[in-house]
């Protein structure tokens, strides 16, 4: 089963409300996301009553997270060749 979240401002604090009950405040949107992501909320299952700009940067910065915690290869090395 996945956590949704309704997110929304309140004053200076970013607010989730959680599915499962809980609610979330932090004053800036990595916070709010890593908080999510700790929370097992999905970018997907996420509802907003705020700008798109904010909303699209909430999501982006939950795919990062969900990336990093999903990769199982090695990290790729960059090899530069003097022409």
């Amino acid at each position: 089963m996945f956590i949704s979240a309704t997110v929304g401002a309140i004053g200076n604090l970013y607010v989730a409300k959680l599915s499962d009950g809980r609610i979330v405040e932090e004053p800036d949107l990595r916070g709010l996301a890593t908080a999510l992501n700790s929370a097992g909320v999905l970018s997907q299952e996420l509802a907003f009553g705020w700008r798109a700009g904010q909303q699209v940067a909430l999501r982006a910065s939950m795919r990062v997270m969900a990336c990093r915690h999903t990769l199982t290869s090695p990290p790729v090395t960059m090899l530069y060749l003097a022409q």
